[in-house]
């Protein structure tokens, strides 16, 4: 299943476009998922790519924030 090949992963990639400079409604959801059902191991890196649609990467600056808050 999914939370099973999550929670076996050594790092995930999350690959999203900017939604008014925040992660999309349906990301937070899985994040909190992920959180609530304690699925990542300790030392489970994290990466993100932010689609923003600008030539400037500024504007995803508060979304990156937001994924390494969690």
């Amino acid at each position: 299943t999914q939370q099973k090949e999550i929670s076996e992963s050594d790092a995930l990639v999350f690959a999203y476009p900017l939604y008014v400079d925040s992660i999309p409604a349906h990301l937070l959801n899985i994040l909190i998922d992920i959180d609530n059902k304690k699925l990542l191991k300790k030392n489970t890196m994290i990466y993100c790519i932010v689609n923003n649609g600008f030539s400037e990467g500024q504007q995803s600056h508060i979304a990156v924030q937001q994924l390494k808050n969690w």
